[in-house]
């Protein structure tokens, strides 16, 4: 099985996660009140936009975890990049309420594009600006990401299982070689 195959196939199950996390969100959010004010066209459009833009962000973050091998500071790297966009966003304030300096940033701001497309596409309004944009940066981000985690992991060995040599990159049996043993291929070699 390629590299690839197994990379888009961890972020599709990341979509169908999002896509169940997503439906239980809206049960849920229906059960106590809320409702889609723009039309079930919408409502779908909605759905499909949150779960693509979870899609584009899967691959950002297969990335950073192919490139920093370690998982802890993989996924600090990837809360270090997305805590700043977040509270930098509209999510939280309107973009007009922001210092001015601010303003610039938050208007192009990914997630602040996306939440003002989900808005609309919820509560009705003006769609059609806000949901291009929206589908402009999920493309810009798998055009970016997608070849460039599939070009790092096809460059990469995996990691050897077991304890490394570090002079010569074998691996080593986990015992000293007797001349019983016939389970190690070094073993074997060695009474030969």
């Amino acid at each position: 099985m390629t590299r690839s195959a197994v990379l888009a196939g961890r972020t599709v199950a990341d979509a169908v996660r999002n896509l169940f996390v997503i439906v239980l969100m809206v049960a849920v959010g229906a059960a106590v009140g809320f409702r889609f004010h723009a039309g079930a066209v919408a409502a779908l459009a909605a759905v499909g936009l949150a779960v693509a833009v979870g899609f584009s962000l899967s691959w950002v973050n297969a990335l950073l975890g192919l490139v920093i091998r370690d998982s802890e500071s993989a996924g600090l790297a990837g809360l270090l990049a997305t805590i700043p966009l977040i509270f930098t966003s509209s999510i939280f304030v309107p973009v007009a309420t922001m210092p001015g300096w601010l303003q610039a940033f938050a208007k192009v701001n990914l997630i602040s594009v996306v939440v003002d497309a989900l808005r609309v596409l919820s509560l009705g309004g003006p769609t059609i600006r806000s949901v291009i944009e929206a589908l402009a940066w999920i493309l810009a981000l798998l055009a970016a990401t997608g070849p460039a985690t599939v070009r790092v992991a096809q460059g990469r060995r995996p990691a050897p299982v077991g304890p490394v040599s570090v002079r010569r990159g074998q691996r080593q049996p986990d015992h000293e070689p007797s001349r019983k043993c016939s389970s190690h291929p070094r073993c074997t070699s060695r009474r030969g």
